[in-house]
């Protein structure tokens, strides 16, 4: 049975916050979806790359920025620009943009609020974005009326979109049209989605219900179906572990943060008191995954901190990077990489609770923070105030 628990907020030596370096840039839109470019294979330097979209204009733009990192790894290196990210270049998106995933590093997918799904590339010298390919109306009522596509989720060449018509659709990205579509997968509207493998996605409802989708099975119902609480509160949010396709984390419509085992729980294993309102995003560091962010409504961003859980140990592996595909073949991991899965703090937060410790990232905001992203030591996060802020020198550990 799920648990629900408190948590203790820890502040840095330096005060309030555990970061030494937070820069915001003004856009002039709401920024819905962010995402930091990632490296291509090999390349050793991190990206100082990322990706905007922005909602609720009449001219929604996705746009690509730079940090100007230079050799030497400091940021903002720009004395004309006072410091702030410099605009490399923007496209007009059809309708807001409710999400953004890279498939390469020069490629990413966005969903829209018009029920579309767009490819997208980016030039080598990052001065140009063109749209390669578009899937139009995936998502739409029952008398043809146009709904939001919420949520897409990206492995190798291979995506699948969810929406407000609680329809899922999986789509090759070198095909015009839909390998697969599984109408009313859910009676009300789907508000996420993720691969845990290469041919199995999990969707979290309106309902509360996490539902796990074998995409090899003919059969149009979930493998298994997950509860968050009596209550039908949404699941806004759903992360899977980086490097344990079992483990999976979801950010709710009431603040409340899940843990969830795939493997053995009907469940959350634990249930977090977090945010005041929904959570709209929450991201394992994609190398240290047992450093989690999230992001609220409420105007917050928080990092938390699971190394500080006794007894645990990082699960991330050396050699492992941000990489060109943002899901890696999980199926074939060596042994070596499943017996690690015990090691995470994650499933221990229960027993362990009074030793999380918590940190707040941005001071004073209370306009909502609608997406964040975070590479190396460095976070980006999207609000409704129309900026974009950038926290660096974060203590991963």
């Amino acid at each position: 049975m799920r648990r629900q628990i408190d948590f203790k907020m820890a502040e840095s030596e330096e005060g309030d916050d555990c970061a030494e370096k937070l820069t915001v840039k003004y856009i002039g839109q709401k920024v819905s979806k962010v995402r930091w470019k990632p490296t291509y294979y090999g390349q050793l330097q991190e990206s100082d790359v990322f990706v905007t979209g922005a909602w609720d204009d009449e001219r929604n733009l996705i746009s690509v920025w730079t940090t100007n990192e230079n050799s030497r790894g400091e940021y903002f290196d720009n004395d004309a620009l006072n410091g702030e990210p410099e605009l490399l270049c923007s496209l007009v998106h059809d309708g807001s943009v409710s999400d953004m995933q890279f498939v390469t590093s020069d490629c990413f997918v966005t969903s829209s609020s018009t029920g579309n799904v767009g490819f997208y590339e980016i030039s080598k010298d990052e001065s140009n974005i063109q749209l390669a390919r578009e899937w139009t109306s995936l998502h739409c009522h029952k008398n043809k009326d146009s709904c939001a596509c919420t949520s897409i989720t990206v492995s190798h060449s291979n995506a699948a979109s969810v929406g407000e018509d609680g329809k899922i659709n999986v789509l090759h990205l070198e095909r015009k049209e839909p390998l697969r579509t599984i109408d009313n997968a859910e009676c009300v509207a789907i508000r996420s989605v993720k691969y845990t493998q290469t041919s199995e996605i999990v969707t979290g409802g309106a309902t509360g219900q996490l539902k796990l989708w074998d995409l090899r099975q003919p059969a149009k119902k979930p493998s298994k179906t997950m509860i968050l609480s009596g209550d039908k509160v949404s699941l806004e949010s759903v992360e899977r572990h980086p490097h344990q396709p079992c483990l999976l984390v979801t950010g709710a419509a009431d603040g409340i943060i899940g843990v969830w085992d795939l493997r053995h729980e009907r469940y959350p294993v634990t249930l977090i008191e977090a945010h005041e309102s929904e959570v709209w995003e929450v991201k394992f560091h994609p190398q240290s995954p047992d450093n989690l962010f999230t992001c609220s409504d409420d105007g917050s961003v928080w990092y938390w901190d699971g190394t500080s859980i006794g007894g645990t140990t990082s699960t991330a592996q050396s050699g492992e990077r941000y990489g060109a595909l943002p899901l890696p073949d999980v199926e074939g991991r060596d042994a070596r990489m499943v017996n690690q899965q015990a090691s995470s703090p994650w499933l221990f937060v229960d027993t362990n609770k009074h030793y999380l410790e918590t940190y707040s990232l941005l001071p004073a905001n209370s306009l909502p923070v609608n997406s964040l992203d975070i590479i190396s030591k460095s976070l980006v996060c999207g609000t409704d105030g129309e900026a974009v802020i950038i926290v660096q020198d974060l203590p991963i550990k």
